[in-house]
């Protein structure tokens, strides 16, 4: 004796046409978010600097990965893709370094820029749009997920009380020339 058993199938109504979905399928199962909503943090660190890198900072991120300090007469105008690091080195003070800079297609790579306390308030830095500005590297950590995550986190900063009275009196004494 042979008995047919019918399984419903599921029609997707969203679609134009009719297409049949397994029963088998799992409606509960949430399809994972969109990449909008946390960002991803890139692997590859690209450090914009004005200052010299000391020498155990430079060991620090050699132990992490592949570091390299560009130099137009070895990577030239290569495109930032084809090149081999973890933590990209780029001189602000040298021409040649931002201009390959500007060149260049960043998106896809983490940014950060390595500058003096002086340079802080420099509209330079402003306009580079990098994640993190940092005055100092991060101590050794065991991974380098968690250095990485030390060098792009930006640190809350009490406000400059100098910097509030010099910007007091510039609007201060621009607004009596209006008048």
């Amino acid at each position: 004796m042979t008995s047919l058993l019918q399984v419903p199938t599921l029609v997707n109504i969203s679609s134009s046409s009719s297409s049949a979905v397994s029963p088998l399928a799992n409606p509960m199962v949430v399809p994972p978010s969109s990449p909008t909503s946390s960002p991803v943090l890139s692997t590859q660190i690209i450090i914009l600097h004005t200052i010299d890198i000391d020498k155990a900072d430079l060991e620090v991120l050699s132990s992490y990965g592949t570091v390299c300090q560009y130099d137009i007469n070895v990577e030239g105008s290569l495109p930032i893709s084809d090149l081999n690091f973890s933590y990209l080195l780029l001189n602000l003070t040298k021409k040649t370094d931002r201009k390959y800079y500007d060149s260049q297609d960043t998106s896809a790579y983490s940014i950060i820029c390595y500058i003096s306390v002086i340079e802080q308030f420099d509209a330079l830095i402003e306009n580079l749009g990098v994640q993190n500005v940092i005055t100092a590297f991060p101590s050794k950590q065991h991974f380098q997920k968690d250095f990485n995550s030390l060098l792009l986190a930006s640190a809350t900063t009490s406000p400059s009380k100098c910097l509030s009275l010099i910007n007091f009196a510039s609007n201060f004494f621009g607004s009596l020339k209006k008048k």
